[in-house]
């Protein structure tokens, strides 16, 4: 039988005899079941009812093929914090008390409750299974269980600070939470986080043979280790959380509030019980909803999940793109072994081209290299790795390129050989093939130059390493077709990448960005600051990285060809940094993560003497932080103005998912109206007097301080 909820047809229970029930989560024209309130209010109904019933055992599934509760809704959340900060934590409190009663219920069901998880369980949705007694995983490619509410700024808040340090123990699951971390079925199991793994397409056939053993008494609920409950009391305890702290304010230096929320939230559920734990869950989250950072990282986990970070939608009447099936790679080198690799993981065939066989062979094994990292770390099994490796096809003639839907080009940044290799590459290509070049800074049209169909052509822009980086700039020709467009962002998104239309202007826009950020990195260090200084100081602003290891990270070579395009696209505002330009070969700022002294020490001297920069010795950090993110407002102003891309929007995605600008900061742009427009506008005319024409403020920006304007209108 069927119960009624306050949510048709999300939350349904059904008896299956013997005393037997199965509640059945599967939320009507929704791909994923989410936990919203009408969802909670019905779960919670049918646990109280079940609680009058004298059930024997009771099966928690999802509806959906491939997906079991990916937690909260979201699009609740983020209509939730445009709402005054006191209304977000009453409401919020609201939601995290429905959520731990539900599951305290839930809980304290005196029969086994099994959860069987047949997809993504995150979030609310794990913190659903951990409320049961058993949990099962199957073995379906799309299973993922966690608590990643870190990366939105937020803490589990539905008991998960509690229950996951008491089924796992307090050092593995302070880390899991800490990081926001997520396991398959497989590792899942071996950590203790799930029962069993069983068959996908016999999940419920499989859920009942293990009910039949829990109640013939073979089966019973995991027990910690005695080592993980020692770690989980007394003095031990207090170790783990007092290292868990600093290893989070190394790592975040304090900009990211919601770890240290989740680690006190799991210390009171520890030293004071489960309601006291839950009353600091509920408190957290409601001071953590009214500051910035979660309105901030729930924005650009859209802009991540695909939403056009201008927030234009789609034209409805669009046609579909066209798909992406067959794919060749031009040049194995780092970045053209990272396409194809990424392009194989999603299922499309690769033809991997270079000039040699032994050019080809080392393709391959930087592809396989990758392969293996990820069978050791148990991410992948050796049958899948194989599956991968072998949807590349190695070749160095043009054989079978007349069937491919897209040809993307990686080969080293020289405008001939580019133009070079495409002459080829058109007259191998089908009539209707896409052409791409993989270029950081060199104008697509000069590469165009010569092609038969340059409406075909088009740039893009993959960020090193591929694997890692989300972003991937698309850089239309003056002649490129919409369809090509279409079609490439399509490429793009299925790669699990975020693409971003640029216009074809010098550096495009990250590296166009980039640029005055590490020139003026170099002119600090030429005054007297420390490169480990200005590394450290941009750190503790919320970067990865500081700009000294970020330029040896994507390689000195490709900094100094970036450089000199800025610099004979816009000498005045980027005249050059004579620190990069002379960075010799094989040099570097560091060595062995320590800075390469005795060369950047002579390098130094020698510049300093020829007097184009005036040394001054230390240099406060406040100074450098704002003289680093000013040059990039400025610089993100001029590709505004030129049509680079459209909105303030785009620009901080890209800075966000290019280079990692300070995620809980919202964006360069978003950054910059907390300083406001006017404040911008003036501390770079003062620093235009004192260092140059490069600071002089966009007549953009000036625009913008003269009529109190801000980038963004909310």
């Amino acid at each position: 039988m069927t119960a009624p909820d306050p949510a048709p047809g999300a939350v349904t229970l059904e008896e299956l005899g013997g005393g037997l029930w199965r509640i059945v989560l599967d939320a009507p024209g929704e791909p994923v079941n989410t936990l919203a309130p009408p969802v909670l209010r019905a779960l919670g109904d049918i646990v109280d009812r079940l609680s009058g019933r004298r059930a024997r055992a009771v099966f928690i599934e999802s509806g959906k093929p491939d997906a079991f509760v990916a937690g909260l809704d979201l699009r609740e959340l983020r209509d939730l914090l445009h709402r005054p900060p006191h209304e977000r934590a009453a409401r919020s409190r609201e939601v995290c008390a429905a959520g731990q009663g539900v599951f305290t219920r839930l809980e304290a069901l005196p029969c086994p409750t099994i959860a069987v998880i047949n997809g993504a369980c995150l979030g609310g949705g794990m913190e659903l299974a951990l409320a049961c007694k058993y949990r099962l995983a199957t073995d379906g490619p799309k299973v993922s269980l966690g608590l990643p509410e870190v990366r939105l700024g937020l803490i589990p808040a539905w008991g998960g600070c509690q229950r996951f340090p008491r089924l796992l123990g307090l050092p593995v699951a302070a880390e899991a939470i800490l990081s926001g971390r997520t396991w398959s079925g497989r590792s899942a199991r071996r950590i203790g986080l799930v029962d069993d793994v069983v068959p996908h397409e016999t999940a419920h056939d499989a859920a009942l043979r293990f009910a039949r053993g829990v109640l013939d008494g073979k089966r019973s609920p995991r027990r910690l280790p005695l080592s993980a409950r020692l770690a989980s009391a007394g003095p031990l305890r207090q170790v783990i959380f007092s290292k868990a702290r600093s290893g989070v304010l190394s790592k975040t230096h304090g900009c990211y509030p919601a770890p240290l929320e989740a680690i006190e939230a799991m210390r009171a559920g520890l030293a004071g019980g489960m309601a006291a734990g839950l009353r600091r869950e509920a408190d957290a989250v409601a001071r953590l909803l009214t500051g910035p950072e979660v309105g901030n990282l729930v924005r650009l986990f859209f802009v991540m999940q695909g939403e056009p970070a201008s927030g234009a939608p789609a034209a409805p009447d669009a046609p579909e793109p066209r798909e992406t099936r067959r794919i060749g790679v031009l040049g194995g080198g780092l970045m053209g072994a990272g396409i194809a690799a990424a392009s194989t993981e999603k299922g499309i065939a690769v033809r991997l081209k270079d000039v040699n066989v032994a050019a080809l062979a080392a393709g391959l094994s930087r592809v396989a290299g990758g392969l293996r990292k990820r069978v050791s770390r148990r991410s992948l099994t050796p049958l899948e790795a194989s599956d991968r490796l072998h949807r590349i096809v190695p070749t160095s003639d043009w054989t079978g390129f007349g069937r491919l839907d897209l040809v993307v080009e990686a080969v080293p940044e020289i405008l001939n050989l580019k133009r070079d290799v495409f002459a080829q590459a058109e007259a191998a290509a089908g009539s209707e093939t896409i052409l791409a070049t993989n270029t950081s800074a060199l104008s697509v049209d000069a590469i165009a130059s010569g092609l038969a169909k340059p409406e075909r052509f088009l740039g893009l822009h993959f960020f090193s390493p591929v694997e890692r980086m989300p972003l991937v700039e698309i850089i239309p020709g003056s002649a490129t077709a919409p369809w090509a467009v279409d079609a490439v962002c399509a490429y793009v998104r299925r790669l699990g990448k975020v693409p971003l239309v640029v216009k074809d202007r010098p550096g495009f826009l990250v590296n166009r960005v980039l640029g005055p950020y590490m020139q003026e990195a170099c002119a600090l260090a030429v005054e007297g600051a420390k490169i480990t200084q200005v590394d450290r100081a941009m750190e503790r602003f919320g970067m990865p990285m500081g700009p000294f290891r970020l330029m040896q990270e994507v390689g000195l070579g490709v900094a100094q060809h970036v450089a000199r395009i800025l610099r004979d696209a816009f000498p005045e505002r980027m005249p050059g940094a004579p620190l990069l330009e002379r960075m010799g070969k094989g040099e570097g700022f560091y060595r062995e993560r320590r800075p390469n002294d005795p060369y950047l020490s002579r390098l130094l001297t020698s510049i300093r003497a020829e007097g184009r920069v005036a040394y001054r010795g230390a240099i406060p950090d406040a100074e450098i932080v704002e003289r680093l993110v000013l040059v990039q407002v400025n610089e993100a102003c001029h590709a505004l103005s030129e049509g680079v891309v459209v909105s303030a929007a785009e620009v901080d995605a890209g800075m966000i998912l290019g280079t990692g600008f300070a995620p809980f900061r919202g964006g360069l742009l978003r950054y910059a109206d907390t300083l406001t427009a006017k404040r911008c506008h003036d501390r770079l005319a003062e620093l235009a007097s004192k260092h140059g024409a490069r600071h002089h403020p966009s007549p953009y920006l000036a625009d913008l301080a003269a009529r109190g304007g801000r980038f963004y209108a909310e």
